[in-house]
């Protein structure tokens, strides 16, 4: 809650609050983190953490009690650089003002800070709406809402509910630069630039079954998933834009499951097959049922803010199989009311072949599939790719099969040529040499069985 009473007493060192109420919130919140403005230009790049003597560029020491802590002590995240640890001081640093915003006094909040924020926002707008990979954590709409609150803020920064205003901005501004390693040479200057180092899936296959089970839609609530927990972070914008598509998905689903469940009335005064009726009905409850669930559990999750957001997905993310698990879950009421449809359709056509004979319901299917085929052929991306490369695999097979029956045809006809020639530069002709083998063949034929020693058989010859 944001102090907007009077100034309180410093003691001139540490922006410390005089009032022994205020100190004593001041020292649970941020007490060693109040080394004024400049805080984060105190700690010179490479050396350490709270020890004045390291630190060379300061004219001022730190304050005393910097020393006396450590980033752990501070509850600091983990940092990488110095330069790293800095956007996460400034960040603190305007928790602090937020919270006490009179400390400022009557000098106010400073056009400077004010102008910096208002050329951020601007920027961040203008990337928002140009690109669709932006780090900016402020949708365009909402950078366009605080352009305007600022605008009108600017003959006020002595106030201190703007100087709050200001400070909750840049807050928010410093914690995703510290998100993106800002400053570092490493930074992410993509919203889907990954640099933590992620472990990679191993136990694939149950990706793979769900996704047949499921008739992949898990596969696209997984990359959903993975897309809006891209490196452990979490955009508010991302996060909102799934939670509403995947209510949607299951408000049809629950709409599509009522409308099965009443066809079944029908199939009770019909000739239908019972248990194919049972299991149709119990798929269609049940996807009823897991689409009213979700429904329930994730429409007050709609607005939850980017940090809780994280902090809920890091919670149900499993450290072996991710999001396998969860996208089989919001699957569920899809995958099910498509299993209780396909058992339907299969009660139909057991009723359709009862009464019109099997080659009727052999003829309907064909003509069902190739519509299925044609439908898919022209509406889906992913089938039409398969196709291509099927048909790809295949003209590239028959024409590397092609390319070996000219090789072999080719070296055939060079044998040949060759040979021929061979032995025309020799005075024999291709007649005499296989009359001079037959006759050598038929020389070898009348050898008797016991003279087939070489010399024998030699001396027989000759």
């Amino acid at each position: 809650m944001t102090a907007c009473g009077p100034s309180p007493t410093y003691d001139g060192s540490d922006l410390r609050p005089g009032t022994p109420s205020s100190r004593g919130r001041y020292d649970k919140f941020c007490n060693p983190l109040v080394a004024s403005q400049h805080c984060h230009s105190r700690i010179a790049p490479g050396f350490g953490f709270g020890d004045p003597s390291l630190d060379p560029v300061a004219e001022d020491p730190l304050p005393p009690h910097w020393s006396r802590h450590n980033t752990e002590d501070l509850d600091l995240r983990h940092f990488i650089s110095s330069a790293h640890l800095k956007v996460q001081l400034e960040h603190c640093y305007w928790e602090h003002v937020e919270q006490f915003p009179m400390h400022f006094g009557l000098t106010g909040f400073g056009h400077e800070f004010l102008d910096e924020l208002v050329c951020v926002l601007a920027h961040a707008r203008l990337h928002q709406l140009t690109s669709r990979d932006s780090t900016s954590g402020f949708s365009a709409e909402r950078c366009a809402e605080l352009l305007q609150i600022l605008d009108s803020s600017k003959d006020h920064v002595t106030s201190d509910h703007i100087i709050c205003l200001c400070a909750r901005a840049w807050s928010m501004i410093m914690w995703q630069r510290f998100q993106d390693f800002y400053g570092d040479e490493n930074c992410r200057i993509s919203r889907y630039q990954a640099v933590l180092d992620d472990p990679v899936l191993t136990f694939r296959l149950i990706s793979v079954v769900a996704s047949w089970v499921s008739f992949n839609i898990s596969r696209d609530y997984l990359l959903k998933l993975d897309r809006v927990f891209f490196d452990n972070i979490v955009y508010q914008i991302e996060w909102m834009s799934m939670i509403r598509d995947c209510i949607s998905d299951w408000t049809d689903a629950l709409r599509g499951a009522t409308v099965l469940l009443l066809l079944h009335v029908f199939l009770l005064f019909l000739d239908s097959n019972k248990e194919a009726a049972v299991i149709s009905a119990a798929l269609s409850a049940a996807s009823f049922v897991a689409a009213k669930i979700l429904i329930h559990c994730y429409t007050p999750l709609q607005r939850m803010p980017a940090r809780d957001a994280q902090d809920y997905l890091q919670s149900i993310q499993s450290p072996t199989f991710k999001f396998q698990f969860v996208a089989l879950v919001f699957a569920l009421p899809r995958a099910l009311q498509f299993w209780g449809l396909l058992a339907l359709l299969c009660n139909c056509a057991l009723m359709f072949t009862r009464h019109f004979g099997h080659v009727a319901a052999i003829a309907v299917a064909a003509v069902s599939a190739l519509v299925v085929l044609v439908f898919l052929w022209t509406t889906s991306a992913s089938f039409n790719y398969r196709l291509t490369r099927i048909s790809t695999y295949l003209s590239m097979r028959a024409i590397m099969f092609k390319a070996k029956v000219s090789e072999k045809w080719a070296r055939f006809q060079s044998f040949t040529i060759s040979f021929y020639f061979t032995r025309s530069n020799s005075g024999v002709g291709w007649m005499d040499e296989y009359s001079e083998k037959s006759e050598s063949t038929r020389l070898l034929a009348e050898i008797p069985p016991d003279s087939y020693s070489s010399e024998k058989s030699l001396e027989w010859v000759v």
